[in-house]
């Protein structure tokens, strides 16, 4: 279906479009922004029937709404799939939304996505107070949550101390490509900023 034409249709007739499978989620995505403008609180009663793939264009439609329900995105966080709990960190982040409290404890989440996005979160929301977060985090096993450290701790190179470069300088060996280029990234700030 024609994008510009979808603006034009009834939440009904949006919803019976957002039933359809398909794997193009920015269709989904499309839809869902529709939705969130043409009846929020209809769609918000709707929200438990999604799929994991819907339910994560929803939210994302949410943050660009003006009255976004805090509430919705933070139930996310209890939920089974670990797309639709990045999603809703990550939304809750960008939105200046969210605590800490909440959020924090899913740093031990088994799934790397969750746990970069939460990384993304304690940067934001604690700024260079992250940073013992984020030196311990490095013992995690999954490269990609190492390299989102490394990309979050660039941010605040001006606070790595000497002692925090002894946790990093193992790391400065790491096989994986994006945590070498983040590392590299890092000790170049740390020099220039020396």
């Amino acid at each position: 279906m024609d994008k510009v034409n979808i603006r034009y249709q009834t939440f009904d007739e949006l919803l019976s479009l957002f039933e359809c499978e398909t794997e193009d989620d920015e269709f989904y995505e499309h839809i869902a922004f529709n939705l969130v403008r043409k009846n929020r609180d209809s769609l918000d009663a709707l929200i438990p029937t999604f799929s994991n793939k819907k339910l994560c264009a929803v939210l994302d439609a949410m943050k660009a709404a003006i009255d976004i329900d805090i509430d919705i995105m933070q139930g996310c966080l209890e939920h089974s799939d670990p797309n639709v709990v990045a999603t809703a960190v990550d939304n809750l982040r960008r939105l200046g939304a969210g605590r800490w409290l909440i959020i924090g404890p899913l740093i031990k989440h088994p799934k790397a996505r969750v746990r970069r996005a939460v990384i993304r979160f304690a940067y934001a929301r604690l700024g260079a107070a992250s940073k013992p977060l984020l030196l311990d985090c490095l013992k995690d096993s999954n490269a990609s949550v190492r390299a989102e450290i490394f990309e979050q701790l660039i941010h605040i190179a001006a606070a790595i101390t000497e002692q925090d470069l002894e946790i990093i300088k193992p790391h400065l060996k790491d096989k994986n490509g994006s945590v070498k280029v983040t590392i590299d990234i890092l000790m170049k700030n740390i020099k220039l900023l020396s």
